[in-house]
């Protein structure tokens, strides 16, 4: 098997980084070296996907795939420890099959994982099978928030997670989230104070930190369609890994999602065990928090802001 055809011709103008130009390069080099080691005899490789934080390799080996997921500069902590703690629980995910984080091989981090089918859920057309596949996700969700999480946040390392509470975990993404300077072009003084007001009132939680995904969306559910539409997996957590199970679900109910996706979610997360008073005021207290870095994400980015936008301007009119 020869892989030299991942290898990628990267000029000086091209705009990578020096890490990320010499694992382009040397792609095939770098793939061949980790494949060999796992002692697969694939029949076929081929790049996946690149993304702004990862190359995926799929490599083929007797109807079987597995992916290569190579990180020239992210960290893979989190992504690591999610996809075990799924796992240990026998929930929807990507199985971890061996990974590198020390970077002993190879000048960069690694991991091996079993390959999800399917495609994202966003890109299912028909709103009945969008409501079917948040549906599944929301009872998946709600079976992760079951899972007590060992700290707050994401892990930076194996067993350390640096961020000591909840309120620094949500200042933290506040801080990122809102795109500055973007959000003083999208709100103004008074709605980005009310935010500020908000986020800093908000009531401790009770109980300790729970599993999250910590970027719920359509994006996040891969599923495979047939008569009916059958979850594969929940892919791609954030930056939250471990918090406050009601704002894990608060993300998944982006107003910029369609409605279809927001009502399957809440209905599959309240199958089993509806919310209680306590948690829909949780839920209820994020979620203008979402609607505000929706809002902001989506306007640093060049593409339409106005619902999460109009959203939030009519949450803060009613609480007045």
């Amino acid at each position: 098997m020869k892989y030299q055809h991942l290898n990628q011709y990267v000029g000086q103008d091209a705009g990578y980084t020096p890490a990320w130009s010499r694992v382009l390069e040397r792609l095939g080099d770098y793939t061949a070296l980790i494949i060999q080691s796992l002692q697969l005899r694939p029949d076929a490789v081929v790049l996946l996907e690149q993304t702004t934080q990862y190359l995926l390799v799929r490599a083929t080996a007797q109807n079987r795939h597995v992916v290569l997921r190579i990180a020239p500069e992210a960290d893979l902590t989190g992504l690591v420890f999610f996809g075990r703690a799924m796992a240990q629980h026998q929930l929807p995910a990507a199985q971890i099959m061996q990974y590198d984080l020390g970077r002993v091989m190879v000048p960069f981090a690694y991991t091996v994982e079993s390959y999800v089918c399917g495609l994202p859920a966003a890109q299912l057309e028909a709103s009945d099978k969008l409501r079917q596949a948040a549906r599944q996700a929301g009872r998946a969700l709600r079976r992760m928030h079951r899972v007590a999480a060992p700290g707050w946040g994401r892990p930076k390392s194996v067993g350390r997670w640096p961020s000591p509470d909840w309120p620094t975990v949500l200042a933290g993404l506040h801080e990122m989230l809102s795109f500055p300077p973007y959000d003083e072009l999208v709100f103004n003084e008074d709605e980005r104070a009310a935010v500020a007001e908000l986020l800093a009132s908000l009531p401790p939680l009770a109980s300790g930190p729970v599993l999250t995904h910590g970027a719920m969306g359509p994006q996040a559910v891969r599923c495979t369609m047939g008569e009916y539409v059958q979850l594969e997996a929940l892919v791609e957590p954030g930056a939250v890994l471990g918090g406050d199970g009601l704002f894990d679900l608060a993300l998944g109910l982006n107003p910029a999602y369609p409605q279809a996706w927001c009502d399957g979610l809440l209905e599959g997360y309240a199958s089993q065990s509806p919310l209680t008073a306590a948690e829909r005021e949780r839920l209820n207290r994020f979620y203008p928090l979402v609607c505000y870095w929706a809002a902001c994400g989506l306007y640093a980015r060049g593409e339409p802001h106005e619902v999460p936008q109009q959203a939030l301007r009519q949450l803060l009119v009613n609480h007045v």
